[in-house]
């Protein structure tokens, strides 16, 4: 790349490379400056947590909406990666025996239910609004604010939609369902997208995954979550971007009201010809990349709250990662085709079972995700993450639970890993409201990540919107 760059992204998580490879691909020189020394990605990364060969998604390892428009905009496919489906997406057990699983059919069989009226209820929830699924997805995943997607909805799909998002996802599956299974589907179903089942907006987005999942599958990348990012790379490359590794940002040089530069940890200062689109929390922004002195009082004032806590965030994720000697000994048929499996608000993920690349001949592996205990991060420094006594406990105790459904699981592990929110894994700490406006008060400068609409989740959405934004300002 000759001159300076016109645009640069900082971080390579998702919806950085996301609007990187729009931008570089609409004619502008992009440069990605990421801090982490040997791997773009962020949470969408694979690793060998455990033992040599055994390949664990660092981050989330369930992709219901990897398919959505940002990425089939992109048509990753053309740059190597490849997906498979399990036979089903997502099996939800309970201790009462019941249980669920979702396909790839919308009109879900009884079979797949344990109780004949929770089917039946099911189905009338899917047969509305399953032909508007796509405006559903525009609705939710679409550029905000989504008036075309609206437009489309008649009055009995307002007053039911609005209904579902006034509601959490919890209280959907109590008031719509029977059984314990039934209603563990849709809270199960927020957690993966980095929603507290209890937070009122979790029902529209869980109702909406549920409707996916059982339309398209949850299908998972061949490979691991790091093939996806190896496809956004190539294409980034391909149309001329760059990326550098080891390059963390420490301050967003601002001057007369525009950013002009970007200032990296070892002093080094990379001028900006036109913008700067940033993958990272809205407070970090704020308070730490731009000198406070160029920002409103009121954005500060949002700001130091994300801080403090003063705005609520959901609880953060644990996630264990087990090297098996063999597949989970799961007592429910449905559950060994699943995959994903729910119990309670763990999630359990077996891509090795359908993806023979994750693990060496006749091993496996698996993860399970949890929200942790208020007050479990605390003491925990990420450096003693597997030898710490109350992680350990914890995981252990997870262990316990998916014996109950599984019997002789633990003898099958060989080696466990427990990662935390800020041990790089990228696992969310939770969120703030989503920035809903992409720009800043600052010309030239666009927050891209997680924090913008619609929030966090293996979309990518946030950085094809705000590049779109970007690329529409500063042509």
């Amino acid at each position: 790349m000759r001159g300076d760059p016109d645009i640069v992204v900082i971080g390579s998580g998702l919806n950085g490379l996301v609007a990187a490879c729009l931008l570089a691909r609409w004619g502008f020189r992009v440069v990605v400056l990421e801090a982490h020394p040997r791997r773009p990605g962020g949470a969408l990364a694979t690793e060998e947590l455990t033992l040599p060969g055994f390949a664990h998604d660092v981050g989330p390892s369930w992709f219901p909406l990897a398919q959505g428009p940002a990425l089939r905009a992109l048509d990753l496919s053309a740059s190597g990666l490849r997906w498979l489906s399990p036979p089903l997406a997502s099996c939800h057990l309970a201790r009462d025996g019941s249980r669920v699983a979702l396909g790839r059919d919308v009109d879900v069989p009884s079979s797949r239910f344990d109780s004949e009226e929770d089917a039946a209820t099911w189905r009338a929830l899917t047969a509305r609004l399953a032909s508007r699924r796509r405006s559903l997805e525009e609705l939710l995943l679409g550029p905000s604010p989504p008036l075309r997607a609206l437009l489309r909805l008649d009055v009995r799909d307002w007053v039911h939609l609005e209904r579902v998002s006034l509601s959490s996802a919890s209280s959907l599956g109590r008031s719509w369902f029977v059984t314990e299974a039934a209603r563990s589907l849709l809270p199960g179903l927020a957690l993966h997208a980095a929603w507290h089942p209890d937070e009122r907006r979790s029902g529209l987005l869980a109702y909406f995954l549920a409707l996916t999942t059982a339309a398209m599958g949850a299908p998972l990348p061949v490979g691991g979550a790091r093939s996806v990012t190896n496809a956004l790379v190539t294409q980034l490359e391909r149309h001329g971007g760059q990326l550098r590794l080891g390059s963390g940002v420490k301050e967003i040089v601002v001057r007369g009201g525009r950013v002009a530069a970007v200032r990296t940890e070892d002093g080094t200062e990379l001028a900006v010809a036109r913008g700067v689109l940033a993958d990272v929390p809205w407070a970090t922004l704020l308070l730490e990349l731009v000198d406070a002195r160029h920002w409103p009082s009121r954005a500060l004032r949002q700001g130091r709250e994300l801080r403090r806590g003063t705005i609520p965030e959901p609880p953060a994720l644990v996630q264990v990662n087990w090297a098996l000697a063999a597949p989970i000994p799961w007592a429910c048929d449905l559950a060994r085709r699943s995959g994903v499996v729910h119990i309670g608000e763990l999630a359990i993920a077996q891509p090795s079972l359908f993806d023979p690349s994750r693990a060496p001949p006749g091993r496996h592996t698996a993860s399970c995700a949890a929200p942790l205990p208020a007050g479990a991060l605390h003491g925990t420094p990420a450096a003693d993450l597997v030898l710490s006594r109350p992680l350990d406990d914890l995981a252990t105790d997870l262990e316990r639970r998916i014996e109950a459904f599984a019997p002789g699981f633990r003898a099958k592990i060989l080696a466990r890993r427990i990662t935390l929110p800020g041990d790089g894994s990228g696992l969310p700490r939770g969120y703030p409201l989503p920035y809903f406006r992409y720009v800043t008060p600052i010309r030239g400068l666009y927050l891209c990540s997680g924090d913008t609409h619609p929030g966090p989740g293996i979309h990518g959405v946030c950085g094809s919107s705000a590049a779109r934004r970007a690329a529409r300002d500063l042509a």
